[in-house]
């Protein structure tokens, strides 16, 4: 009769370190990720940046002139009100997806926590 054996089996880990340190960036931030597959989008708002550097201002076009929940927010170049924003959304408010445009400006976003639900 055969003896039992111990066996221990060692993984490699696969983690991407981007993608590691892309979500504790975003968690500083006080940004949450969740699965790409959450929930659907409900439109795509466009900041234009000319009324003020608040994310609840009427500084958007688009499906919403501001967001609402389950949006998609796109960021290209910035308007007259800069690139330093804050949101004033709503806390924790679902986004279905941030873009960023490859000519987009370099923006800085602080305020309330948002809750991502799709990808950047």
């Amino acid at each position: 009769m055969p003896m039992a054996r111990d066996y221990k089996i060692y993984m490699k880990s696969t983690r991407n370190p981007f993608f590691t340190a892309l979500g504790a960036s975003l968690a500083a931030f006080g940004m949450v990720l969740s699965s790409p597959a959450a929930r659907a989008a409900n439109g795509a708002d466009t900041w234009v940046g000319n009324t003020s550097a608040d994310l609840s201002g009427a500084n958007w076009s688009g499906t919403n002139t501001t967001p609402i929940s389950l949006d998609s927010w796109i960021f290209g170049t910035a308007g007259s009100a800069g690139a330093a924003l804050n949101n004033g959304l709503t806390a924790n408010m679902s986004v279905a997806g941030i873009t960023f445009n490859a000519t987009g400006s370099a923006y800085t976003i602080g305020g309330n926590a948002i809750t991502l639900t799709g990808n950047i």
